[in-house]
């Protein structure tokens, strides 16, 4: 029910990419957007009953978390109904962000804290949603105080 914004779309189907530019969810006041997404797709995904992806690079996502003064989470209104069918397992050998920045403001305190991570910059390499190994990842932070993180680790993910 919410309005998406997209700019340039670009597709090799001989290569089984897809290039997306300029996306805005919603439209307007976006609580997640992207500068660029690239999708590789695998070509052995076509002959599977799974989604599998070579790679995926997002390229300045940004995400804008905020917790309402009802105590409820903005990025909710993101989340698909429920669906009693299941979700094919998804398989991403390389997931790269680029620059990406993650706002987040609390308005159901008084003093309405709000901050700024960015830039973020990471990837995680055989994330899939059928096993309970993980992949490898790496996530470097800094906040607009200078404050910085560096995060190592493995990393499964089952779908929401």
């Amino acid at each position: 029910g919410l309005e998406l914004a997209m700019g340039e779309v670009k597709v090799d189907p001989f290569r089984l990419r897809v290039y997306l530019n300029d996306l805005a969810i919603p439209a307007q006041d976006p609580m997640a957007s992207a500068k660029q997404l690239s999708l590789d797709f695998a070509g052995r995904s076509v002959l599977s009953e799974s989604y599998r992806f070579d790679d995926i690079h997002l390229v300045q996502p940004q995400v804008k978390a905020i917790l309402g003064a009802d105590g409820k989470l903005n990025l909710l209104k993101l989340m698909p109904p429920p669906n009693d069918d299941p979700f094919p397992p998804v398989l991403i050998a390389n997931l790269e962000v680029e620059k990406g920045a993650a706002y987040f403001a609390d308005h159901s305190k008084p003093n309405r804290p709000d901050t700024n991570i960015a830039p973020i910059t990471f990837s995680l390499q055989n994330l899939h949603t059928t096993r309970d190994e993980g992949g490898g990842f790496r996530l470097d932070g800094v906040s607009d105080a200078g404050e910085e993180f560096v995060w190592r680790g493995k990393v499964s993910m089952a779908p929401i």
